[in-house]
């Protein structure tokens, strides 16, 4: 016997999604999603064609919802934390990066450092 592999994801997304139905008519109180469990898992045991439709549907949704969710929190991530952190870093440090010119007459960015490398600089670079 041969095993379709999308047969066995759309019946896994089935499942998975009664099992959210069963959850939800815990929280509700509500036999409406128990018996939403029990359409979702009779079509993904015996439609074929229907169950490919609802999970591919729901892969879709699930795809757009995530991406959305993702640039919501990396945006919240970035202006909260990381934006103030790098305004006070900027406030107390000044130019960490050496980029603003030092001094009036300095045509350069660049720092010489008169450093003479022996061994153990060579040993751990880590």
């Amino acid at each position: 016997m041969r095993k379709d592999k999308t047969g066995n994801k759309n019946l896994e997304t089935l499942a998975v999604l009664a099992a959210a139905s069963l959850v939800a008519a815990l929280l509700f109180k509500s036999n409406l999603f128990i018996y939403a469990a029990l359409c979702l898992l009779v079509i993904g045991l015996f439609f074929k064609a229907l169950s490919n439709k609802i999970s591919n549907a729901w892969l879709k949704f699930a795809e757009v919802v995530g991406s959305f969710n993702s640039r919501i929190i990396l945006s919240l991530v970035f202006f909260l934390i990381l934006t103030p952190i790098a305004l006070l870093y900027r406030f107390f440090k000044g130019d960490f990066m050496g980029l603003k010119k030092r001094k009036e007459g300095l045509e350069t960015c660049w720092v010489t450092r008169n450093h003479k490398f022996e061994a153990k600089d060579i040993e751990n670079p880590w």
